[in-house]
Protein backbone atom coordinates (compact mmCIF):
# COMPACT_ATOMS: atom_id res chain seq x y z
CA UNK A 1 0.00 0.00 0.00
CA UNK A 2 1.13 3.31 -0.73
CA UNK A 3 2.88 5.74 1.52
CA UNK A 4 1.16 9.04 1.91
CA UNK A 5 2.10 11.80 4.22
CA UNK A 6 1.15 16.19 3.88
CA UNK A 7 -2.06 18.13 5.01
CA UNK A 8 -4.64 15.75 2.56
CA UNK A 9 -3.68 12.62 4.40
CA UNK A 10 -4.80 13.52 8.07
CA UNK A 11 -7.94 11.38 7.36
CA UNK A 12 -10.07 13.88 7.62
CA UNK A 13 -9.41 15.52 4.05
CA UNK A 14 -9.71 12.13 2.36
CA UNK A 15 -10.80 9.59 4.41
CA UNK A 16 -8.62 6.11 3.90
CA UNK A 17 -5.60 7.95 2.73
CA UNK A 18 -3.36 5.13 1.71
CA UNK A 19 -6.43 3.23 -0.46
CA UNK A 20 -6.77 6.87 -2.08
CA UNK A 21 -3.10 8.18 -2.99
CA UNK A 22 -4.47 9.65 -5.85
CA UNK A 23 -6.85 11.56 -4.47
CA UNK A 24 -4.38 12.68 -1.77
CA UNK A 25 -2.27 14.31 -4.80
CA UNK A 26 -5.14 16.21 -6.35
CA UNK A 27 -5.58 17.57 -2.44
CA UNK A 28 -2.17 18.58 -2.48
CA UNK A 29 -2.32 20.25 -5.80
CA UNK A 30 -5.49 22.46 -4.91
CA UNK A 31 -3.93 23.10 -1.59
CA UNK A 32 -0.81 24.62 -3.80
CA UNK A 33 -2.82 26.36 -6.14
CA UNK A 34 -4.64 28.27 -3.33
CA UNK A 35 -1.40 28.98 -1.86
CA UNK A 36 -0.15 30.62 -5.31
CA UNK A 37 -3.43 32.87 -5.39
CA UNK A 38 -3.17 33.88 -1.75
CA UNK A 39 0.19 35.11 -2.13
CA UNK A 40 -0.42 37.08 -5.62
CA UNK A 41 -3.37 39.13 -3.33
CA UNK A 42 -0.48 40.38 -0.97
CA UNK A 43 -2.16 38.56 2.72
CA UNK A 44 1.24 38.33 3.94
CA UNK A 45 1.84 41.13 5.08
CA UNK A 46 -1.78 42.98 4.09
CA UNK A 47 -4.71 43.08 6.54
CA UNK A 48 -4.93 39.44 6.76
CA UNK A 49 -1.64 38.43 7.92
CA UNK A 50 -2.33 38.17 11.70
CA UNK A 51 -4.80 35.38 11.26
CA UNK A 52 -4.28 31.74 11.72
CA UNK A 53 -2.88 29.91 8.40
CA UNK A 54 -6.37 28.59 7.07
CA UNK A 55 -8.52 31.49 8.10
CA UNK A 56 -6.06 34.05 6.04
CA UNK A 57 -6.56 31.92 3.15
CA UNK A 58 -9.84 31.64 3.28
CA UNK A 59 -10.33 35.50 3.86
CA UNK A 60 -8.13 36.45 0.77
CA UNK A 61 -10.06 34.08 -1.72
CA UNK A 62 -13.75 33.40 -0.38
CA UNK A 63 -13.04 29.48 -0.50
CA UNK A 64 -13.04 26.95 2.27
CA UNK A 65 -10.55 24.84 1.17
CA UNK A 66 -8.48 23.65 4.47
CA UNK A 67 -7.21 20.47 6.12
CA UNK A 68 -9.88 20.09 8.77
CA UNK A 69 -12.71 19.73 6.51
CA UNK A 70 -13.61 17.05 3.98
CA UNK A 71 -12.49 17.39 0.32
CA UNK A 72 -16.11 16.66 -0.93
CA UNK A 73 -17.31 20.15 1.47
CA UNK A 74 -14.88 21.92 -0.18
CA UNK A 75 -16.62 24.98 -2.55
CA UNK A 76 -15.99 24.25 -6.36
CA UNK A 77 -14.55 20.49 -5.97
CA UNK A 78 -16.29 17.79 -7.87
CA UNK A 79 -14.93 13.57 -7.21
CA UNK A 80 -15.52 11.43 -9.16
CA UNK A 81 -17.09 9.10 -6.18
CA UNK A 82 -17.88 6.11 -8.44
CA UNK A 83 -15.16 5.91 -10.21
CA UNK A 84 -11.60 3.71 -9.52
CA UNK A 85 -9.51 5.27 -8.18
CA UNK A 86 -11.15 8.64 -6.51
CA UNK A 87 -9.60 11.49 -9.00
CA UNK A 88 -11.23 15.25 -8.65
CA UNK A 89 -12.85 15.45 -12.17
CA UNK A 90 -14.28 19.15 -11.37
CA UNK A 91 -13.26 22.63 -10.47
CA UNK A 92 -16.10 25.28 -10.75
CA UNK A 93 -14.87 28.66 -8.88
CA UNK A 94 -17.05 31.28 -10.90
CA UNK A 95 -17.37 35.10 -9.90
CA UNK A 96 -15.53 34.51 -6.42
CA UNK A 97 -13.60 36.37 -7.31
CA UNK A 98 -10.27 34.71 -7.51
CA UNK A 99 -7.13 37.65 -8.31
CA UNK A 100 -3.93 37.14 -9.59
CA UNK A 101 -2.45 34.72 -12.34
CA UNK A 102 -3.67 31.27 -13.25
CA UNK A 103 -0.99 28.63 -11.70
CA UNK A 104 0.46 26.42 -13.42
CA UNK A 105 -0.25 23.88 -10.84
CA UNK A 106 -3.47 23.61 -12.26
CA UNK A 107 -1.92 20.97 -14.62
CA UNK A 108 -1.19 18.15 -11.92
CA UNK A 109 -4.95 17.97 -11.82
CA UNK A 110 -4.47 14.71 -14.27
CA UNK A 111 -7.92 13.62 -14.37
CA UNK A 112 -9.88 16.89 -14.28
CA UNK A 113 -12.81 16.66 -17.04
CA UNK A 114 -14.13 20.65 -16.35
CA UNK A 115 -12.06 23.64 -15.70
CA UNK A 116 -14.97 26.84 -15.04
CA UNK A 117 -13.13 29.69 -13.84
CA UNK A 118 -15.17 32.62 -15.38
CA UNK A 119 -16.04 36.32 -13.84
CA UNK A 120 -12.91 36.64 -11.35
CA UNK A 121 -10.31 38.85 -11.48
CA UNK A 122 -7.62 36.46 -12.97
CA UNK A 123 -5.11 38.24 -14.71
CA UNK A 124 -1.82 37.08 -17.08
CA UNK A 125 -1.14 33.91 -19.49
CA UNK A 126 -2.76 31.31 -19.32
CA UNK A 127 -0.31 28.68 -18.15
CA UNK A 128 0.68 26.23 -21.31
CA UNK A 129 0.18 23.50 -18.62
CA UNK A 130 -3.50 23.23 -18.50
CA UNK A 131 -2.18 20.96 -22.27
CA UNK A 132 -1.72 18.36 -19.80
CA UNK A 133 -4.97 17.75 -18.66
CA UNK A 134 -5.21 14.83 -21.35
CA UNK A 135 -9.61 14.31 -19.68
CA UNK A 136 -10.25 17.71 -20.19
CA UNK A 137 -13.77 18.28 -21.95
CA UNK A 138 -14.70 21.78 -20.92
CA UNK A 139 -12.64 24.87 -20.74
CA UNK A 140 -13.90 27.75 -19.47
CA UNK A 141 -12.04 30.50 -18.86
CA UNK A 142 -14.53 34.18 -19.65
CA UNK A 143 -14.62 37.09 -18.14
CA UNK A 144 -11.25 37.94 -16.48
CA UNK A 145 -8.38 39.60 -17.32
CA UNK A 146 -6.12 37.28 -19.04
CA UNK A 147 -3.84 38.55 -21.32
CA UNK A 148 -0.61 37.19 -23.52
CA UNK A 149 -1.31 34.65 -26.47
CA UNK A 150 -3.83 31.04 -26.59
CA UNK A 151 -1.21 28.51 -25.70
CA UNK A 152 -0.82 25.97 -28.95
CA UNK A 153 -0.59 23.28 -25.83
CA UNK A 154 -4.36 23.54 -25.67
CA UNK A 155 -4.57 21.05 -28.66
CA UNK A 156 -3.58 18.48 -26.70
CA UNK A 157 -6.84 18.27 -25.27
CA UNK A 158 -8.17 15.58 -26.98
CA UNK A 159 -11.32 15.44 -25.41
CA UNK A 160 -12.17 18.48 -25.29
CA UNK A 161 -15.70 19.46 -26.41
CA UNK A 162 -15.59 23.42 -25.07
CA UNK A 163 -13.29 26.45 -24.93
CA UNK A 164 -14.64 29.16 -23.89
CA UNK A 165 -11.96 32.65 -23.08
CA UNK A 166 -13.85 35.46 -24.55
CA UNK A 167 -14.26 38.47 -22.77
CA UNK A 168 -10.55 38.47 -21.76
CA UNK A 169 -7.58 40.45 -23.37
CA UNK A 170 -5.83 38.05 -25.05
CA UNK A 171 -4.03 38.70 -28.35
CA UNK A 172 -1.66 36.79 -30.68
CA UNK A 173 -3.29 34.98 -33.55
CA UNK A 174 -5.70 31.86 -33.38
CA UNK A 175 -3.51 29.18 -32.93
CA UNK A 176 -4.29 26.83 -36.07
CA UNK A 177 -3.81 23.82 -33.46
CA UNK A 178 -6.99 24.20 -32.46
CA UNK A 179 -7.83 22.34 -35.83
CA UNK A 180 -6.78 19.13 -33.57
CA UNK A 181 -9.31 19.25 -31.33
CA UNK A 182 -11.73 16.46 -32.78
CA UNK A 183 -14.44 16.57 -30.25
CA UNK A 184 -15.20 20.02 -29.74
CA UNK A 185 -18.75 21.43 -30.28
CA UNK A 186 -17.62 25.02 -29.55
CA UNK A 187 -15.28 27.64 -29.70
CA UNK A 188 -15.59 31.25 -28.38
CA UNK A 189 -13.33 33.60 -28.14
CA UNK A 190 -15.81 36.80 -28.66
CA UNK A 191 -14.46 40.10 -27.40
CA UNK A 192 -10.37 39.44 -26.73
CA UNK A 193 -7.39 41.56 -29.05
CA UNK A 194 -6.82 38.52 -31.47
CA UNK A 195 -5.44 39.04 -34.29
CA UNK A 196 -3.87 37.72 -37.90
CA UNK A 197 -5.77 35.67 -39.84
CA UNK A 198 -8.64 32.88 -39.29
CA UNK A 199 -6.88 29.63 -39.47
CA UNK A 200 -8.46 27.22 -42.67
CA UNK A 201 -7.74 24.05 -39.67
CA UNK A 202 -10.52 24.87 -37.96
CA UNK A 203 -12.73 23.82 -40.94
CA UNK A 204 -11.52 20.07 -39.45
CA UNK A 205 -13.69 20.15 -36.50
CA UNK A 206 -16.10 18.55 -37.70
CA UNK A 207 -18.57 18.48 -34.33
CA UNK A 208 -18.14 22.08 -33.93
CA UNK A 209 -21.34 23.81 -33.51
CA UNK A 210 -20.57 27.18 -32.56
CA UNK A 211 -17.60 29.27 -33.79
CA UNK A 212 -17.45 32.76 -32.37
CA UNK A 213 -14.68 35.06 -32.82
CA UNK A 214 -16.47 38.31 -32.65
CA UNK A 215 -15.31 41.61 -31.77
CA UNK A 216 -11.61 40.55 -32.09
CA UNK A 217 -9.22 42.31 -34.66
CA UNK A 218 -8.97 39.43 -37.31
CA UNK A 219 -7.48 40.45 -40.96
CA UNK A 220 -7.51 38.42 -43.78
CA UNK A 221 -10.38 36.54 -45.76
CA UNK A 222 -13.16 34.18 -44.12
CA UNK A 223 -11.68 30.55 -45.04
CA UNK A 224 -14.17 28.23 -47.38
CA UNK A 225 -12.60 25.91 -45.52
CA UNK A 226 -15.31 26.54 -42.61
CA UNK A 227 -18.22 25.44 -45.16
CA UNK A 228 -16.80 21.91 -44.43
CA UNK A 229 -18.41 22.35 -40.88
CA UNK A 230 -21.60 20.38 -41.22
CA UNK A 231 -22.87 20.48 -37.69
CA UNK A 232 -22.31 24.31 -37.19
CA UNK A 233 -25.46 26.11 -35.51
CA UNK A 234 -23.64 29.73 -35.07
CA UNK A 235 -20.96 31.67 -37.09
CA UNK A 236 -20.22 34.84 -35.14
CA UNK A 237 -17.28 36.81 -36.83
CA UNK A 238 -18.60 40.48 -37.15
CA UNK A 239 -16.39 43.32 -35.62
CA UNK A 240 -13.47 42.47 -37.43
CA UNK A 241 -11.18 43.53 -40.10
CA UNK A 242 -11.92 40.71 -42.53
CA UNK A 243 -11.82 41.32 -46.25
CA UNK A 244 -12.55 39.68 -49.48
CA UNK A 245 -15.50 38.14 -50.36
CA UNK A 246 -18.20 35.90 -48.17
CA UNK A 247 -17.09 32.06 -49.74
CA UNK A 248 -19.73 30.66 -51.45
CA UNK A 249 -19.05 27.40 -49.54
CA UNK A 250 -21.27 28.62 -46.56
CA UNK A 251 -24.22 27.77 -48.16
CA UNK A 252 -23.43 24.21 -47.13
CA UNK A 253 -23.55 25.18 -43.42
CA UNK A 254 -27.17 22.75 -43.70
CA UNK A 255 -27.88 23.45 -39.70
CA UNK A 256 -26.58 27.56 -39.23
CA UNK A 257 -29.19 29.10 -37.15
CA UNK A 258 -27.20 32.18 -37.13
CA UNK A 259 -24.39 33.74 -39.82
CA UNK A 260 -23.17 37.38 -38.27
CA UNK A 261 -20.39 38.79 -40.92
CA UNK A 262 -21.79 42.41 -40.20
CA UNK A 263 -18.97 45.34 -39.31
CA UNK A 264 -16.07 43.88 -40.98
CA UNK A 265 -14.48 45.05 -44.57
CA UNK A 266 -16.07 42.54 -47.16
CA UNK A 267 -16.59 42.89 -50.53
CA UNK A 268 -17.97 41.50 -53.77
CA UNK A 269 -21.55 40.47 -53.74
CA UNK A 270 -24.31 38.01 -51.41
CA UNK A 271 -23.58 34.52 -52.53
CA UNK A 272 -26.77 33.07 -53.56
CA UNK A 273 -25.83 30.04 -52.25
CA UNK A 274 -26.73 31.60 -48.75
CA UNK A 275 -30.55 30.90 -49.66
CA UNK A 276 -29.96 27.65 -49.54
CA UNK A 277 -28.85 27.78 -45.38
CA UNK A 278 -32.78 26.39 -44.69
CA UNK A 279 -32.59 27.22 -40.96
CA UNK A 280 -31.07 30.20 -40.49
CA UNK A 281 -32.91 32.53 -38.52
CA UNK A 282 -30.50 35.52 -38.82
CA UNK A 283 -28.32 37.25 -41.60
CA UNK A 284 -26.26 39.88 -40.81
CA UNK A 285 -24.24 41.62 -43.36
CA UNK A 286 -24.39 45.43 -42.57
CA UNK A 287 -21.83 48.01 -42.40
CA UNK A 288 -19.14 45.74 -44.98
CA UNK A 289 -18.40 47.21 -48.77
CA UNK A 290 -20.93 44.73 -50.56
CA UNK A 291 -21.78 45.45 -54.02
CA UNK A 292 -24.09 43.84 -56.52
CA UNK A 293 -27.74 42.98 -56.14
CA UNK A 294 -29.93 41.00 -53.20
CA UNK A 295 -30.25 37.55 -54.51
CA UNK A 296 -33.61 36.70 -54.99
CA UNK A 297 -32.57 33.31 -53.25
CA UNK A 298 -32.65 34.41 -49.84
CA UNK A 299 -36.47 34.66 -50.51
CA UNK A 300 -35.79 30.69 -49.79
CA UNK A 301 -34.90 31.15 -46.26
CA UNK A 302 -38.33 30.02 -44.64
CA UNK A 303 -37.13 30.52 -41.36
CA UNK A 304 -35.38 33.79 -41.22
CA UNK A 305 -36.19 36.27 -38.51
CA UNK A 306 -33.97 39.06 -39.05
CA UNK A 307 -32.24 39.86 -42.80
CA UNK A 308 -29.52 42.93 -41.87
CA UNK A 309 -27.90 44.32 -45.35
CA UNK A 310 -27.35 48.07 -44.38
CA UNK A 311 -24.11 50.08 -44.74
CA UNK A 312 -22.85 48.07 -47.92
CA UNK A 313 -23.12 48.93 -51.96
CA UNK A 314 -26.08 47.19 -52.92
CA UNK A 315 -27.67 48.21 -56.19
CA UNK A 316 -30.64 47.33 -58.52
CA UNK A 317 -34.19 46.66 -56.93
CA UNK A 318 -35.45 44.62 -53.84
CA UNK A 319 -36.58 40.91 -54.57
CA UNK A 320 -40.22 40.63 -54.50
CA UNK A 321 -39.07 36.97 -53.11
CA UNK A 322 -38.50 38.61 -49.92
CA UNK A 323 -41.84 38.99 -49.12
CA UNK A 324 -42.09 35.07 -48.84
CA UNK A 325 -40.06 35.77 -45.53
CA UNK A 326 -43.36 35.44 -43.41
CA UNK A 327 -41.33 35.11 -40.00
CA UNK A 328 -39.31 38.04 -40.81
CA UNK A 329 -39.68 40.46 -37.72
CA UNK A 330 -36.18 42.95 -38.81
CA UNK A 331 -35.49 44.12 -41.91
CA UNK A 332 -32.46 46.64 -42.56
CA UNK A 333 -31.59 47.71 -45.85
CA UNK A 334 -30.77 51.52 -45.43
CA UNK A 335 -27.59 52.98 -46.45
CA UNK A 336 -27.41 51.32 -50.31
CA UNK A 337 -28.28 52.04 -53.33
CA UNK A 338 -31.15 49.65 -54.22
CA UNK A 339 -33.57 51.10 -56.83
CA UNK A 340 -37.36 50.18 -57.76
CA UNK A 341 -40.12 49.59 -55.78
CA UNK A 342 -40.72 47.66 -52.54
CA UNK A 343 -43.14 44.49 -51.84
CA UNK A 344 -46.36 45.97 -49.83
CA UNK A 345 -45.76 42.53 -48.08
CA UNK A 346 -42.69 43.78 -46.51
CA UNK A 347 -44.50 46.48 -44.85
CA UNK A 348 -45.36 44.35 -42.88
CA UNK A 349 -42.14 43.78 -41.17
CA UNK A 350 -42.24 44.69 -37.88
CA UNK A 351 -39.00 46.49 -37.49
CA UNK A 352 -37.73 48.07 -40.71
CA UNK A 353 -36.62 50.87 -42.18
CA UNK A 354 -37.77 51.06 -45.46
CA UNK A 355 -39.18 54.56 -45.05
CA UNK A 356 -35.88 55.57 -45.75
CA UNK A 357 -35.50 53.88 -48.79
CA UNK A 358 -37.10 56.69 -50.54
CA UNK A 359 -38.33 54.12 -52.86
CA UNK A 360 -42.45 53.35 -53.91
CA UNK A 361 -44.42 50.40 -52.33
CA UNK A 362 -45.77 48.28 -55.09
CA UNK A 363 -48.82 46.56 -54.57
Amino acid sequence: MALVSGPCANGVVVPQPEAHPELVQDCEALLDLQDTLTRQVGVWNGFFGGLPYPLRRRAANGLNWDAVRPLAEWKGVGVAADSTPLRVVALSLVGIPLQGSLPPELGQLSHLQRLYLSHNRLMGSIPPELGRLSHLQALVLTGNRLTGNIPSELSRLSHLQLLDLHGNRLTGSVPPELGRLSHLQALLLVGNRLTGSIPPELGRLSHLQALDLYGNRLTGSIPPELGRLSHLRTLLLSHNQLTGSIPPELGRLSHLRTLLLSHNQLTGSIPPELGQLSYLRTLALSHNQLTGSIPPELGQLSHLQALLLSHNQLTESIPPELGQLSYLQALDLAHNQLTGSISASLQNVPDNDLDQLGLSVCN
